[in-house]
């Protein structure tokens, strides 16, 4: 991505990086350049677009918000400071980060991104990165770890399934071979025995670390690209979604039979989780729109969530299973109610670019959020609002 220079007088502050945006325009980039006067009131000198000049540009606390006649947005950031509300900043990345995890006990975050590494940090000891896993020869479209924190697993553009030593880094411990296609999404049971990866070539693997032939099952029903895959936490059930607008229920036990599709999303399902009791699926989509579906008396729609400006590309349930953690395309990150129905409890601009994935801390006190700017941005929970 293209850097932009930010001045203060005559002095130079730092470097940024516009985001790349029109997610419907195929991505245009655009080059910003933005003059600031003093950080508090900052006036904007030009936009040069190569596709329409900005018609009106708004300046915020942390973002500069550009309005193309189109009515497109681009953002860049013009104060990378923490604060009170963003408590990190991880920012070790080359490319775009495409999703992030959590360690079962809060201490480690997992990053994967499009730079083909995944990298582990120290999320109590202000977010240093203490190791980066190289061995994928595409970008890394998702990562996994297992809630003892031992296993880490990661899926991409290559085709592959990787697992890694979540506690020592090093190369990776496996490979697994099979999908004839990249690899969108991947889930790991809590021990990091099980794996399950969905492709882009219509299939969900099960991948049983203890065999010697690690491939248990090959999982087909999908009528597209599969881009999202979770697993339930007692890993009795598999849920996917994906470009044929669906959202599938899986027994993982009982030949890996599907249970229930859902349909009523007008777009690509883009995440889906499942509650802790198995009860209640939570699914996102390309459509604007966070549904809840009742997973147990026949798969009906509860209730559909809006809110969001742009597609909305990742969700995440809280442990105590309460509340639902939206990400967007717009940079949007939102907290629903679950209790009640979907009700929406917080609202913030978290993310200066695209949003590609969130995750909720487990004792619910931090959201990390992780896109387009390559970097991972950790914010307190009671701050979004």
């Amino acid at each position: 991505m293209r850097s932009l220079q930010v001045l203060c007088g005559s002095s130079r502050l730092s470097n940024y990086k516009t985001t790349m945006i029109g997610f419907y325009m195929k991505q245009i980039l655009i080059t910003l350049t933005v003059l600031v006067m003093c950080p508090s009131a900052a006036t904007v000198g030009q936009l040069n677009s190569q596709y329409e000049s900005a018609k009106m540009v708004e300046v915020h606390d942390s973002h500069v918000l550009a309005l193309r006649g189109d009515q497109e947005k681009a953002v860049v950031d013009v104060a990378q400071k923490k604060g009170p509300d963003l408590s990190m900043i991880l920012d070790d990345h080359q490319n775009w980060i495409r999703s992030v995890a959590i360690s079962g006990d809060g201490t480690r975050i997992v990053s994967a991104s499009q730079d083909r590494t995944v990298k582990v940090w120290d999320a109590v000891k202000g977010g240093q990165p203490l190791f980066t896993l190289e061995g994928h020869k595409g970008g890394v479209k998702s990562v996994a770890i297992s809630a003892d924190g031992k296993r880490i697993a990661s899926g991409s553009w290559d085709g592959a399934v990787k697992v890694w030593d979540a506690q020592k880094g090093g190369d990776a411990i496996t490979t697994l071979n099979g999908h004839q296609s990249a690899v969108n999404s991947v889930a790991i049971n809590a021990i990091g025995t099980l794996i399950i990866s969905a492709s882009q070539d219509k299939t969900i693997k099960l991948w049983d670390l203890k065999r010697v032939n690690p491939l248990a099952r090959t999982l087909r029903g999908h009528e597209g690209g599969i881009h999202t895959v979770s697993l339930s936490s007692d890993a009795r059930l598999i849920i996917s979604g994906g470009e044929d607008k669906s959202v599938i229920l899986w027994d993982a036990k009982k030949g890996g039979l599907p249970m229930l599709t859902l349909r009523g999303h007008d777009s690509w399902v883009s995440s889906v989780f499942i509650s802790k009791d198995a009860k209640l699926i939570v699914s996102a989509s390309f459509d604007e729109t966070v549904r809840i579906w009742d997973a147990v008396n026949g798969g009906k729609a509860l209730h559909v969530l809006k809110g969001h400006e742009r597609s909305v590309t990742s969700v995440a349930l809280s442990a105590d299973g309460k509340q639902i953690i939206s990400g967007g395309g717009d940079g949007l990150v939102k907290t629903w109610s679950l209790e009640d129905g979907g009700e929406a409890l917080h609202s913030r601009r978290a993310h200066p670019a695209s949003i590609r994935s969130v995750a909720i801390s487990p004792d619910g006190k931090s959201i990390v959020v992780a896109g387009d700017d390559d970097t991972v941005r950790v914010w307190k929970t009671k701050s979004v609002d």
